[in-house]
């Protein structure tokens, strides 16, 4: 599974932020060591130099204590977290002063007054921003982790609509089926031919209802099958063709409630009903036009019918469009297959 990388843990990003630490506790002490030569009435360049080093020493500290934090703040507990910042940069504070004492020994003794105040203060305030940058980071991955239990939450509200979509098309499709039959009855040979094309059509739909796509091939011979079906029973007065100029993957049933609506609402009004159905790649796209001999189709009966309404709401969470143009229906779909042209299928040669 793709994951988008990290820009905290980018060298550069990580280079940067040490840098900007350093600059701060490096301005921040040097200012500091001038307050103090000003508030004891001389001026010292040894505490300058002190103030140098220790605050090299504190920015590393404080670097230090963002990088356990990272590690740490999905794992402990925030208090504990804040014990470890005020141990680490505590460590430092006392390591430095004990360097400084070691390296400028005379001065420590002399000059106690003027580094006991340097130290005390920078203590305060470089904790105080390690406290403040260690909450910012505890407060920024309880965001993240919101975050992603919504957008997890939102991908299972998606599944579950998109099979609750997928499982309302059983009941029509099964109406209309059992219709067909019934009205086959009378010629045993053509129910026996439709019964075992419609036990076909079960299977598949059963197979593929509970998944997010299937190969285009797939669901076009699904589609070929019903239409034979439908040929079945209105002979001369049905026909249709299927062109196929590419392959890829659809969701499942796409297709079929659309061809259903053809037959259903526009099989009465013409003495001859056409349907054709023209697949093909426009870039990543794959355009799916369904058109009969009515054309009667409009953007007004969005809403009116389970069938147009589930279909658009199903190629929508799918990331596609649904169209009405001229009369007829477009969908597309976005792939990223490979086609191929060829014709399939011709409804006025028997199916």
């Amino acid at each position: 599974m793709y994951r988008s990388p990290d820009p905290e843990s980018d060298p550069k990003t990580i280079f940067t932020s040490l840098l900007v630490i350093l600059v701060i506790l490096v301005i921040t002490g040097f200012i500091l060591a001038l307050i103090i030569n000003f508030m004891y009435g001389k001026f010292s360049g040894r505490l300058i130099k002190i103030s140098l080093i220790n605050s090299i020493a504190l920015a590393g500290g404080v670097f230090l204590n963002l990088f356990i934090t990272r590690m740490l703040v999905s794992r402990i507990k925030p208090q504990y977290i804040f014990f470890i910042s005020f141990g680490l940069i505590a460590a430092v504070s006392i390591s430095g002063f004990l360097y400084i004492f070691i390296l400028e020994p005379f001065f420590f003794l002399y000059g106690s007054n003027l580094i006991n105040s340097y130290f005390l203060i920078n203590f305060v305030f470089t904790l105080s921003l390690t406290i403040i940058s260690s909450g910012f980071l505890i407060y920024q991955r309880r965001i993240l982790e919101k975050e992603k239990i919504i957008h997890t939450e939102r991908l299972l509200r998606k599944e579950m609509e998109q099979k609750l979509y997928n499982a309302k098309i059983n009941p029509h499709f099964l109406f209309n089926s059992l219709n067909l039959i019934i009205s086959l009855l009378p010629a045993p040979e053509k129910a026996e031919e439709a019964l075992t094309k419609l036990s076909e059509i079960f299977r598949y739909h059963l197979d593929t209802s509970s998944g997010d796509t299937v190969p285009l091939s797939s669901e076009l011979e699904n589609i070929r099958k019903y239409l034979f079906l439908q040929k079945l029973r209105f002979e001369e007065r049905l026909s249709y063709q299927i062109i196929e100029k590419t392959d890829g993957f659809i969701p499942p049933l796409i297709i079929q409630p659309l061809v259903e609506n053809s037959v259903k609402h526009n099989i009465k009004k013409v003495k001859h009903l056409e349907i054709e159905i023209v697949i093909m790649k426009s870039q990543d796209i794959i355009i799916i036009q369904i058109h009969d001999s009515c054309r009667n189709v409009t953007t007004d009966m969005i809403g009116k019918g389970s069938g147009l309404t589930i279909t658009k709401k199903r190629l929508e969470m799918a990331g596609g469009q649904f169209k009405i143009y001229n009369g007829g229906i477009i969908m597309e779909i976005p792939v990223r297959q490979t086609g191929k042209e060829k014709i399939i299928d011709k409804g006025n040669s028997g199916g």
